[in-house]
């Protein structure tokens, strides 16, 4: 576990790859503050992670490996690991992760251990809600960007994921959007859904 923002991913992800690991799975969580997981699978894994440690936590990023005060540490790894398939669960359970050398297979299992139906929903619509931003940025939509074309995004990420797709879908992943969507100009107040739902002016 360390303490580093989203920003980073990469650069972790290139220092754990000049050492040669057989598979990993690297998460990130942005709540309730920015840090990653590290699940490793390499040889002499206590002189990897001595050498790791040393070179990213402590001299490329000057984190605490020990709580001072009221700070607490910012890197840290656990002491054993009774179950791996667990661990692997928890480690990908908010769906920000990389992996090296795992089959998609297996990581679908791991996702499926990770999640509940509904969780695995909303991780979906909030995918989606990402992907859709984007969309709007790239082309500059945030300000007037309409349901036809807020629609089509949704659309091509359904057919992007190999999401069957219904009308009902469509409209469901639509007013998601409405509602949790990041842009703010693109956000429906209550009155807004009520006159998308009910009168069509939209």
């Amino acid at each position: 576990m360390a303490h580093l923002p989203e920003s980073e991913f990469d650069t972790i992800i290139k220092l754990l790859d000049d050492y040669n690991p057989q598979r990993y799975i690297v998460a990130f969580e942005g709540m309730p503050y920015e840090h990653y997981h590290f699940l490793v699978q390499i040889d002499d894994a206590e002189k990897f992670y001595t050498r790791y440690r040393k070179k990213v936590f402590i001299d490329k990023y000057k984190l605490r490996g020990q709580a001072k005060k009221e700070l607490r540490r910012q890197y840290g790894k656990v002491k054993s690991i009774e179950d791996i398939e667990k661990m692997a669960s928890y480690t990908v359970k908010d769906e920000a992760f990389r992996v090296y050398n795992i089959e998609q297979e297996e990581i679908d299992d791991i996702i499926d251990k990770a999640f509940n139906k509904s969780d695995r929903e909303k991780l979906l619509k909030d995918r989606m809600c990402k992907y859709v931003e984007t969309e709007i940025s790239k082309g500059k939509l945030e300000v007037h960007a309409e349901k036809q074309s807020i629609a089509t995004m949704i659309i091509q990420f359904c057919l992007d994921e190999h999401i069957d797709i219904r009308k009902t879908l469509i409209e469901n992943y639509y007013f998601y959007f409405r509602q949790k969507t990041r842009i703010e100009t693109l956000r429906y107040r209550a009155f807004e859904i009520f006159r998308a739902m009910y009168q069509q002016d939209i």
